[in-house]
């Protein structure tokens, strides 16, 4: 059965992908998230291939907006 996210992890990109996985391990670990918690990743949430039909007719009704809204957390890793 399909789940939702409990956290919402936005990143900007400049960073290397094993520093992004030690960031979101250290924030984890400070919130005592378990392991098990359910993370979304904002660079796979709207396909970058196909954004306008991503989008839909409204911002709200994204992929992208719908995660944020229903997730428990925010993390932002600046890099």
């Amino acid at each position: 059965l399909p789940r939702r996210a409990q956290w919402f992890i936005s990143h900007n990109w400049s960073e290397p992908v094993l520093q992004f996985l030690k960031c979101v391990e250290a924030a984890m670990e400070l919130r005592g998230l378990p392991l098990e918690t359910l993370l979304w990743i904002c660079a796979h949430c709207n396909d970058q291939h196909r954004l306008e039909t991503e989008l839909g007719e409204t911002p709200k009704t994204s992929p992208f907006y719908i995660a944020l809204h229903d997730c428990e957390g925010v993390l932002a890793v600046l890099g």
